[in-house]
């Protein structure tokens, strides 16, 4: 296995995830210098909540390196974030957005599936658990308890899996943008 954290074999791209309170490292191409621009990332939670920030460094003529130590990551909250790659110019401050995207952070590896993944394979566990039971009313003494519909809870499935082919969900290539994006390029 090659050193993990030998920054010439970063990514040169954004990563699509991070796991809270673990290294995260990757490079962009950026054509500028390091001693008129600086290059970071604004991190912007979706939710609401803090927004985070991460400079780079000029690694090479061109390529600029990104690194999110652990002891950094520690203190970053899960969700979905907005990423914007922002060049600012040293002389004078002003800033241009170059690039956009979105990044997941999770607090542990034990599942990254997206919401609507989630939900997704929830309600197939009760359409599955009704192909046992058709009973959908109960009444005991004064209390009942309903159940929802079957052609309901398809109807919840069929929105959830659009969301899932909509967003590409918490499987899809990296560095393939999601089908809701929009990329643009200045030349």
């Amino acid at each position: 296995m090659d050193n993990p954290f030998n920054t010439l074999g970063t990514a040169l791209s954004e990563p699509q995830s991070i796991i809270i309170g673990t290294y995260a490292a990757w490079r962009r191409t950026i054509s500028v210098d390091d001693t008129d621009y600086s290059v970071a990332y604004r991190l912007t939670p979706t939710a609401g909540g803090t927004v985070l920030s991460l400079s780079g460094t000029l690694y090479d003529t061109s390529v600029w390196l990104f690194e999110a130590l652990s002891a950094v990551t520690t203190d970053w909250s899960d969700g979905e974030y907005r990423w914007d790659l922002i060049v600012t110019r040293v002389s004078d401050s002003e800033t241009q957005v170059v690039d956009t995207g979105t990044l997941r952070l999770f607090s542990s590896s034990a599942d990254r599936r997206t919401h609507a993944e989630i939900m997704v394979a929830k309600i197939e566990s009760l359409l599955q658990g009704r192909a046992d039971s058709d009973v959908d009313d109960y009444t005991i003494k004064n209390r009942s308890i309903s159940k929802m519909p079957v052609s309901e809870l398809t109807q919840w499935r069929d929105y959830y899996l659009a969301e899932v082919g909509r967003t590409g969900g918490s499987t899809g290539k990296a560095g393939k943008p999601k089908n809701n994006t929009v990329r643009v390029r200045w030349i």
